[in-house]
């Protein structure tokens, strides 16, 4: 200001203000230019010339040093992204473009690098909530309405999750935990499998397990045969007891059959007939009424009594077919074949009523855990007899 000019007033300041955020303006509108010069593609730029005319009026608008230094300093201000409330960081990629992996990182602290080329890194987007103090912190939550789709995957594998140990006792490692929403109003599902197209190998779910493959359990652990609720044919559910049913028939609650259960034999598997045990043997002899003897039926015989098939009968089974014959009989008596575990018995297996005589019959009888049965003699006789195994269940 020259010593002859009068004092400036409060408009003349408003004045030079008001220039200078014009100036600002511009030379923010300058800068948006140079950066879409610099990172768009060729094509992009032929679309947009570059009007060099608002560069000269740019520096002509600068005037001096201080304004283009305050300019400078505006600039900066405006351009800094505000920072988020609660003050954590957010970082986004090294550069922000699609050959590098971009990272959202929640918490105060350093970031990981980020921003390798996808030619050695294969993770485009990361969400990391990894420093968060909560147990149950989520990385990534995607919502969809009605009929869409939180999350629509597409690849050699749509989703995969691995499963973290959550550090609580009883939790475990979970790869995916699938909760259905009431909300929905046609019926809740956790998890729905599809598998496309017709080759055969393809699997609507597959599962793999160092302990199982797939665990099954309702909440309601109630059996299902024992409810009213509706279900459909295919359903599959454990109940509280650990018996596994399937829903064979539509309805309230439909027809289920039990398929396992710790009072079920399980599945038959059918052998070669094989024998466990014959009294005719070197070292056994006849059964006298009154006696009991216990008879592993693990392994399969010859004819002679040697080991020819071991674990015929595998660990695991829980019952045993078999046909049970008494031979050389003296007198009249009978013989009671139970489970390993027993004591004591109220029922009958096979009955003779004379000497000499050869008489067979076949029965199912439970095994205990190390795959025995014992045979109680009654009556008033004796008798050899032989067990020959036709099958067992597990």
């Amino acid at each position: 200001m020259s010593v002859d000019q009068p004092p400036t007033t409060g408009d003349d300041d408003q004045e030079r203000f008001s220039r200078l955020e014009a100036m600002i303006d511009e030379l923010q509108r300058e800068l948006d230019q140079l950066r879409a010069e610099r990172f768009v593609a060729p094509a992009r730029q032929s679309e947009q010339p570059t009007p060099t005319g608002s560069r000269r009026s740019v520096l002509k608008m600068a005037g001096g040093m201080a304004a283009a230094t305050l300019a400078g300093v505006a600039v900066g201000e405006r351009a800094r992204p505000a920072a988020a409330a609660t003050g954590d960081s957010l970082f986004v990629g090294k550069r922000n473009a699609a050959s590098h992996r971009t990272t959202l990182q929640n918490g105060t602290t350093a970031g990981p690098v980020a921003g390798e080329p996808l030619t050695t890194e294969r993770t485009l987007f990361w969400a990391d909530n990894t420093a968060s103090t909560l147990k149950d912190a989520i990385g990534i939550r995607a919502d969809g309405r009605e009929s869409g789709a939180g999350v629509d995957a597409y690849g050699g594998v749509g989703v995969r999750a691995k499963g973290v140990n959550l550090g609580v006792q009883g939790t475990g490692y979970v790869g995916v935990v699938g909760i259905g929403d009431p909300a929905l109003g046609f019926g809740s599902v956790g998890v729905v499998g599809v598998a496309l197209g017709t080759d055969e190998r393809n699997y609507g779910v597959s599962a793999q397990g160092t302990t199982a493959a797939l665990a099954l359990s309702s909440q309601t652990k109630v059996p299902p045969p024992q409810r009213t609720d509706a279900h459909s044919a295919g359903e599959i559910e454990v109940d509280g007891d650990g018996t596994l049913w399937v829903c064979v028939e539509v309805g309230s609650p439909g027809t289920w059959r039990s398929i396992g259960a710790t009072t079920s034999a399980g599945s038959l598997y059918a052998i070669t007939p094989t024998r466990a045990y014959d009294s005719r043997w070197p070292g056994n002899g006849p059964l006298p009424a009154g006696a009991s003897k216990a008879i592993s039926v693990a392994d399969g015989h010859d004819l002679g009594g040697a080991i020819t098939s071991a674990d015929v009968v595998p660990k695991g089974a829980t019952a045993i077919a078999y046909n049970v014959t008494v031979t050389n009989t003296r007198g009249a008596g009978f013989l009671s074949v139970n489970p390993g575990s027993a004591t004591t018995f109220a029922s009958s297996s096979i009955n003779w009523f004379g000497d000499n005589q050869d008489i067979a019959n076949g029965l199912i009888v439970a095994l205990n855990e190390d795959r025995e049965v014992v045979v109680f003699c009654g009556g008033g006789g004796s008798t050899d007899f032989v067990i020959d195994i036709t099958g067992f269940y597990r």
